[in-house]
Parts: structure tokens; C-alpha cells; sequence
């Protein structure tokens, strides 16, 4: 049928695969992505972002590039830009616990506690069983002195995570 196999295989062969696919067909945005995420994988953070950026050029709404474009920010130390793109996310995944709880780390990271608190909140709504949720929340409720309120958030996390290796085992 003529599709390329993009995934699985050697890394060096996928690599240079989607490198001759692109020269073929600059425009396809699936092979830009793939060798995006072989970057990321990679720790290539700049060539990540490049990648990515270029799939939202040609896809302003592929949902895979926006998802992973955050990241790459971030191991950038490109704070602000991580959380203006977690939140361009959010207008494609407002009920995704996953994107609150990662933009919640971010403003953790940069000590804003009450915009932290706000989006761990919304991921623990979402998802009660959040864990990285519960424990955002309660460093964001600690970095605002509501001593009480962050315990309760650290013993939810606490006994999520305890429950969850439980099952694991």
C-alpha cells in the first residue's frame, strides 16, 4: 500500500527514514512529529521544539505536537513560553487532568502559588485519583501558608499512592 512504518525499529534507521521522508514531502506533518519525538527522546530539546513548531505550522491543531511542545520548553528553561503553550493546549484538552497538573508544576516551579493552586485544583476535580495532583496542590497551598489544607492535600496523595502500589503488587 505504500505507507511507511513509522514507529518501532532501530532509532538510527527510523531517524534517517523519516529524515529522506521529509525531503520527499516536506509537508507531512506526521514524520515532522516523529522526528520530534525522536529528539525528545533523545534529549534534544531544541530539535524537538524545532520539529514541533514546524508540525504546527503545517497543523496549527495537531494535537500531539501542542501536547509535547510544552516539554520541550521547559527542559529549555523557557518557563513562560511552557505555560503559554500548556495553555494554547487547554483550548483542545480542557478536560485533560494530565495538561492542569503539568501547568500546575510549572507555576509551582516559578512560585506562583495561587495560579498553581488553581490548576492542581482543576486536575484533581477531573481526575480524584491525581496523585502528582494532590501533592501540586499541597505545595501550592504550603507556599501559601494554609498549613492544614496542604497536609490534607499530602495525605490524599499519600494514601493514592499507597493504594496504587498496591494494586501494582
Amino acid at each position: 500500500d505504500g505507507a511507511v512504518e513509522l514507529r518501532g525499529g532501530d532509532e538510527l534507521q527510523r531517524r534517517e527514514m523519516l529524515q529522506e521522508a521529509v525531503e520527499i514531502c516536506p509537508m507531512a506533518a506526521t514524520a515532522w512529529f516523529e522526528l520530534g519525538l525522536i529528539h525528545q527522546n533523545a534529549a534534544e530539546w531544541e530539535d524537538s521544539l524545532r520539529h514541533y513548531d514546524y508540525v504546527l505550522m503545517l497543523e496549527p491543531s495537531h494535537f500531539y505536537a501542542l501536547a509535547n511542545r510544552p516539554l520541550s520548553l521547559e527542559n529549555l528553561g523557557r518557563l513562560d513560553e511552557a505555560i503559554a503553550a500548556y495553555t494554547l493546549l487547554l483550548d483542545h484538552a480542557q478536560s485533560n487532568p494530565i495538561v492542569w497538573r503539568n501547568r500546575s508544576w510549572l507555576h509551582l516551579t516559578m512560585g506562583n502559588y495561587a495560579l498553581a493552586e488553581a490548576d492542581a485544583r482543576k486536575a484533581v476535580t477531573l481526575d480524584p485519583s491525581n496523585v502528582k495532583g494532590h501533592s501540586h496542590l499541597g505545595n501550592a497551598l504550603r507556599g501559601q501558608g494554609k498549613e492544614a489544607a496542604a497536609n490534607r492535600s499530602f495525605q490524599s496523595a499519600a494514601k493514592l499512592g499507597s493504594s496504587a502500589l498496591q494494586e501494582f503488587f
